[in-house]
C-alpha cells in the first residue's frame, strides 16, 4: 500500500466509503469514528495525511486537530477538514496551511486534493 491516510469522522458509512475509494487508488487508510480514537490511531500509525470531520459529537474536529498539532509525531501532518457548514462545493486552504472541503463532496474532488497535498 501507498501513503497512509487517517479518516476521522463519526459517519460510519462515509468513512467506509472513503476508505474503500482511497484504497482502490493505492492509499493505506485507517478509520476512526471519534476524535479520541483518531488521536490514538494517528499517534500509532504516523499518517501522511489526516481527513477530519469538523462536526462530531464529543470531541469535535477542531479540538481533535489542535491535539494532533500539539503532538510531536503528528504536528506537521497536513489536514483536510470536512464540513457540511461550508458554503459552496469547493475546497479552500485555511490560514494554517490545512484544507477544508465542503460536504457533500465528490470523491474524485477529494482524491484530486489528496494528490496535490501528498502525491
Amino acid at each position: 500500500m501507498g501513503k497512509k491516510i487517517i479518516v476521522i469522522d463519526d459517519e460510519v458509512k462515509l468513512t467506509a466509503n472513503i476508505k474503500i475509494f482511497l484504497e482502490l487508488h493505492g492509499y493505506s487508510v485507517t478509520v476512526a469514528n471519534s476524535g479520541q480514537e483518531g488521536i490514538q490511531k494517528a499517534k500509532a500509525d504516523k499518517p501522511d495525511l489526516m481527513i477530519i470531520d469538523i462536526i462530531m459529537p464529543g470531541m469535535d474536529g477542531t479540538s481533535t486537530a489542535e491535539a494532533l498539532k500539539e503532538n510531536a509525531s503528528t504536528s506537521t501532518v497536513p489536514i483536510i477538514f470536512l464540513s457540511g457548514l461550508l458554503s459552496g462545493q469547493g475546497e479552500e486552504q485555511t490560514g494554517t496551511g490545512d484544507y477544508r472541503l465542503a460536504k457533500p463532496f465528490d470523491m474524485n474532488k477529494l482524491l484530486e486534493l489528496i494528490k496535490r497535498i501528498i502525491g
